[in-house]
């Protein structure tokens, strides 16, 4: 991640078109920070901490304009952020996220489906992924079989298919899903 495309991404996140000029598009990510203040996510930390210059960007942005900058990232974010004393000296707080229990991913499901998953289904989402990309990628594969096959809810069956399928089309799975259907009868 180099300095001149973490500074895009910020202003095109403002709702601008970045400058042409480095220095110009810092110009207009404190700009606009100043003028409307908000609170920077930079994901995948870990890569923004290969190039210093993009870790000094970011220094310099909050010493502008002082915005919060929440940093996300793998295990080995916090070494390498360590690696920038003038950063990492800055860190308010360093939260290590634990694995969702299984309260967690229930109420996960819960807030974000909109397809009811059977208790069944929600273990065994639990016992086969624990990270909330993937858990969201599940719903979100559910969620499109239950609607295109008039499906009220998600058993664990169904998950199953869902995810032995996770490489074949949604067509493909509403053949498969209406076969199993036949089969049940």
């Amino acid at each position: 991640m180099s300095a001149r495309w973490l500074l895009e991404e910020i202003v095109e996140e403002l709702g601008e078109i970045p400058y042409n000029k480095f220095s110009d598009i810092f110009n207009q990510v404190v700009a606009q920070l100043i003028k409307t203040p908000k609170t920077i996510i930079v994901d995948e930390t870990d890569y923004l901490t290969i190039d210093s210059r993009a870790v000094e960007t970011l220094r310099d942005i909050h010493d502008k304009t002082n915005v919060p900058i929440v940093l996300v990232g793998m295990e080995t974010a916090n070494k390498r952020l360590q690696q920038h004393k003038h950063l990492y000296d800055r860190l308010l707080e360093i939260i290590k996220f634990e694995p969702f229990c299984k309260q967690d991913i229930e109420a996960i499901i819960d807030q974000l489906s909109e397809v009811r998953f059977t208790d069944c289904a929600k273990k065994f989402i639990y016992s086969s992924t624990n990270r909330f990309r993937q858990i969201v990628k599940t719903i979100s594969k559910a969620e499109q079989l239950a609607k295109a096959n008039g499906i009220k809810e998600i058993d664990e069956i169904t998950l199953k298919e869902v995810l032995k399928n996770d490489e074949i089309s949604t067509d493909e799975i509403e053949i498969k899903t209406a076969t199993m259907k036949l089969i049940k009868k």
